[in-house]
């Protein structure tokens, strides 16, 4: 087994274990150790890089041999002979280092300059070759060590070298070993590239035509669409890098037109020197013109690569069109080095690691959390309806060429590839019309066939951490995320698309679903507490925490209610039903993979379809707590004494009484169901808003008896008991904190090197939502809209890397408006959003009919609407989108405007920069 293992993933140095024939093994390690600096404690961090890769090498030395290659920064005394320039400070410990690991320099036998110093060729200064050392049983099997042609492009102070290593076994499967990205296989800049995609499409639907068994066997025609997806995306990315054109197809994200004008300006300079010899003479005009367009063209690629990493580290164009919650993803993986687990359960390597989310995820995903249920024999009797489902022929679902083409165009593009190294890119790039009949056939083929395919139940689960406040050293402090094959994403928007009704849900579910959200869940709930307190009567409300929801899912539960409670047709029923069954995944941790296991239970996170049924999986809480008729009612016997956003429930009681009923309801559903409801106090939380009769009120959760709590965190919304009652006083205060949190984020992330109408619109979109999230419902009183004002001011100066106390001039020129006037908009886009919920609605057309409605959040909402002229009875009949004309309290005169202008205009002179800061802390 040849298949490389990482060793060490720094920045400094990698480090790759392959195995060989002679049961040993090479060790390759490519480094990029510190530059060479006279300073004092660049010298102790290049010996701590030594000493790391001293220990790597020393741990593997019996059964391994070394190969080091990479940019060294120094090189041993003992070659000064062959150096045209002195050793540096960091040449002793070099030195040291490959006289104790008994490593040698290989021979130069082609190439410029001697063995590791050379005169330029196109710089005035003196270089250095990348070297390669090697253990001193591999020096007969090195050839043909070579430095490369020197090139135009070469504008920095290093050229590579390239070497031949002959084993007998082959290395030749590395450059597809553990990549830390599976994209590699084709790299994702070539799938926005019009030469690419269009020579893939043809190479794919080509193929496909050729394809004439189609139909004989459903497994072999999965198999040969995967197979002619993937090898056509690789022979066609490899035919490119053969084409001499193919440096149009750039990966660089920052290389631009301009760049592109300079290149082609360097390369005629460059070819006017060469054929004048190379001759390096000052009075030269081919020379003189070279190094002009040279140090021109190193200048461009300067700045243009230092705005783009800016804009890479904050993901801007993407936080343009997108949540702003999406975000902070990719501000983990943008903002340095990446998380590394030295532990998990105690064990330290990959392979140890890997086996422990392997036995964590198995033990969770077939483990009920209820001893009552036994997933053994569920499944079988699922197994007996789905036998029933087959002996009842039918064929009720079927898709065409049109529905396929627009399932396609909703996969979502730039993700990770599935269990079979496909991407969505793969098939929304392939489609063409032999491409769309050959998929349709297949998946009506796939949905009317008895046996679904085992291929399409594989998955692949990746552990995600859900937060770094916990230790990173407990898997349960990781969610499992699925990687399913993306034709069953497909197969799965196409049964979303034909059969909306899987959509349907309770109207107190907020949760997946396209007319709900965080907002509407906590409006109600505020508004219930407040008509409840306003007529002296006390909440008693309790939040219940299902312990692994979406992982313990009992499946015949699941699939009963879909039978009974849906129209699905039967046909899909079938297939879903024995995807379920043949479910079966493994781990991937680093690009390691666990031995595959069966799954018995859950609804996989990652699956398209999973959200809807986990809604219907727990309707029936909601139904049964309905039906109990007690609990809280708002207008219009609305009622609220549950409300639901995925697996986070509240229940709502005017009396304790009625609130213990509907908890041992709930608990008793669970029982049945499989669902365990956590006794943690921690987790399940018992609040009273108002005056209540009891001296010592409690709760009991399954034996455990709970007190009342006096703060609730719920979605996002701090609530907090205060004179007796619960209110959002302190989701305020969070918001404020929450600001200079994200505003932190973002200055360690790199936001200070961005021009400044970027920082505003990452300030619009990703500060200022953070901060106002939930404010529209908690009614600002003056003071602390100006006091939000204040700091939202002094957070965006604070982005731009200026003083708080400098001058407002730049927020004048950019029209920020204040917190008041962005609040009274998020209230009218509150109101349409709420007349597309059918719960929040009716409430709506409710509280208009009341005669006194003071105390109704509502009520405020609509003033807004009237403030700013907008007829309410249209807004509420026919809701659309009303934008505020946003006007900020001051503007510039037109002088300073202008000035700032020409300045932002030109932002690349660093004279501007300090004329514009100049400008704004003169009176500091």
């Amino acid at each position: 087994n040849n298949k490389p293992e990482h060793i060490l993933d720094e920045d400094y140095a990698t480090v790759i274990r392959i195995n060989t024939s002679q049961n040993t093994s090479l060790l390759l390690i490519g480094v990029y150790l510190q530059s060479v600096n006279q300073s004092p404690n660049l010298k102790e961090t290049y010996n701590a890089q030594l000493s790391a890769l001293s220990g790597v090498i020393s741990h593997f030395e019996d059964i391994s041999d070394i190969v080091i290659f990479g940019d060294f920064q120094s090189c041993p005394q003992t070659f000064e002979s062959n150096r045209l320039s002195r050793p540096n400070v960091l040449s002793d410990s070099l030195d040291n280092f490959l006289d104790r690991q008994a490593l040698t320099p290989t021979d130069i036998t082609h190439g410029t300059g001697p063995l590791y110093t050379y005169s330029h060729l196109t710089l005035d200064n003196k270089s250095y070759i990348d070297h390669i050392c090697i253990s001193p049983n591999l020096t007969q099997a090195v050839s043909d060590t070579k430095v490369l042609d020197p090139h135009h492009l070469n504008t920095g102070d290093h050229l590579p070298v390239t070497t031949t290593l002959k084993m007998y076994s082959s290395i030749a499967d590395l450059p597809d070993a553990e990549h830390t990205d599976d994209n590699d296989f084709v790299p994702t800049y070539l799938w926005t590239n019009k030469i690419f995609t269009e020579k893939y499409q043809k190479t794919v639907n080509d193929a496909i035509s050729e394809y004439k068994n189609q139909g004989v066997n459903i497994e072999n025609d999965i198999l040969f669409l995967h197979q002619t997806l993937k090898e056509s995306g690789i022979r066609t990315a490899s035919e490119l890098r053969k084409d001499n054109s193919f440096h149009k197809i750039n990966p660089k994200p920052w290389w631009n037109n301009e760049l592109s004008k300079k290149k082609k300006t360097l390369q005629t300079m460059f070819n006017a020197w060469k054929e004048k010899g190379f001759t390096k003479d000052t009075k030269n005009t081919e020379f003189n013109r070279y190094k002009l367009a040279r140090r021109d063209f190193r200048i461009l690629i300067k700045t243009c690569k230092n705005q783009a990493t800016a804009e890479h580290y904050v993901k801007l164009d993407k936080i343009k069109h997108s949540n702003p919650k999406s975000y902070w993803k990719n501000i983990r993986l943008a903002k340095g080095q990446s998380q590394k687990l030295y532990t998990i359960n105690g064990k330290t390597s990959t392979q140890d690691i890997n086996q422990e989310f392997k036995n964590h995820f198995d033990k969770l995903l077939n483990t009920p959390r209820i001893h009552q249920i036994d997933n053994n024999e569920s499944n079988t009797q699922l197994q007996h309806i789905l036998e029933d489902l087959i002996n009842d022929p039918s064929d009720d679902f079927h898709v065409i060429n049109t529905e396929v083409q627009s399932a396609i165009k909703e996969l979502n593009k730039n993700k990770t590839t599935d269990p079979y190294s496909i991407k969505a890119d793969h098939y929304l790039h392939a489609v063409d019309e032999p491409f769309l009949s050959f998929i349709t056939q297949l998946i009506n083929d796939i949905i009317k066939s008895d046996v679904t395919p085992t291929l399409l139940a594989t998955s692949h689960i990746v552990p995600v951490i859900k937060s770094y406040r916990k230790p990173l050293s407990d898997p349960n402090n990781y969610r499992g995320i699925s990687l399913i094959p993306i034709i069953t994403k497909l197969i799965e928007k196409l049964i979303l698309l034909k059969c909306p009704n899987l959509k349907n849900h309770q109207d107190a579910q907020f949760g997946f679903t396209s007319d709900g959200s965080t907002t509407h869940a906590e409006l109600l709930l505020r508004e219930t507490i407040s008509k409840y307190n306003n007529e002296n009567t006390p909440v008693y409300m309790c939040s219940l925490d299902a312990e692994k929801a979406f992982d313990c899912c009992n499946w015949l539960a699941l699939f009963q209610h879909l039978i009974d409670k849906t129209t699905l047709p039967k046909q899909v029923t079938r297939f879903l039903i024995d995807l379920y069954l043949k479910g079966e995944a493994n781990v991937k941790y680093r690009n390691h993979f666990s031995d595959t296991f069966r799954l018995s239970q859950g609804v996989r996170q990652g699956s398209i379809l999973s959200p809807y049924l986990y809604n219907l999986y727990t309707e029936e809480i909601i139904e049964n707590i309905h039906n109990l008729k007690v609990g809280t009612q708002l207008e219009q016997s609305l009622n609220t004494s549950i409300i639901v956003f995925a697996d986070d429930i509240i229940l709502l009681s005017p009396t304790l009484k009625q609130l213990q009923i509907m908890i041992d309801t709930c608990f008793n559903y669970g029982q049945k169901k499989g669902i365990k409801f956590n006794t943690d106090k921690q987790k399940t939380q018992f609040l009273i808003s108002g005056k209540h009769p009891f001296p010592n009120p409690t709760l009991n959760l399954n034996g455990e008896t709970i007190h009342p709590q006096t703060n609730l965190k719920h979605l996002g919304f701090q609530w907090s008991i205060k004179s007796r009652h619960l209110s959002l006083l302190r989701h305020f205060e969070d918001r404020v904190s929450e600001l200079w949190a994200v505003s932190s984020s973002l200055i360690s992330c790199g936001i200070r090197k961005l021009h400044p109408s970027s920082i505003v619109t990452l300030f619009k979109s990703i500060v200022i939502p953070k901060v106002l999230y939930g404010l529209e419902i908690t009614n600002l009183n003056v003071t602390q809209s100006q006091l939000l004002d204040r700091q939202l001011r002094s957070a965006l100066k604070s982005l731009m890397g200026l003083s708080k106390h400098s001058t407002n001039e730049l927020l004048k020129y950019f029209n920020l408006t204040t917190v008041t006037n962005l609040l009274k908009q998020r209230k009218i886009n509150l109101v349409n959003q709420l007349m597309k919920n059918p719960m929040t609605s009716s409430y709506l057309f409710s509280i208009l009919s009341q005669p006194n409605r003071s105390h109704s959040l509502i009520q405020d909402l609509l003033d807004t609407c009237q403030s700013e002229g907008i007829n309410v009875i249209d807004l509420l009949l026919s809701p659309k989108k009303h934008k505020l004309t946003m006007v900020t309290e001051d503007s510039l005169d037109l002088e300073t405007e202008t000035r700032i202008k020409n300045i932002l205009e030109n932002w690349s002179v660093i004279e501007n920069r300090q004329e514009l800061k100049n400008m704004l802390t003169r009176y500091i």
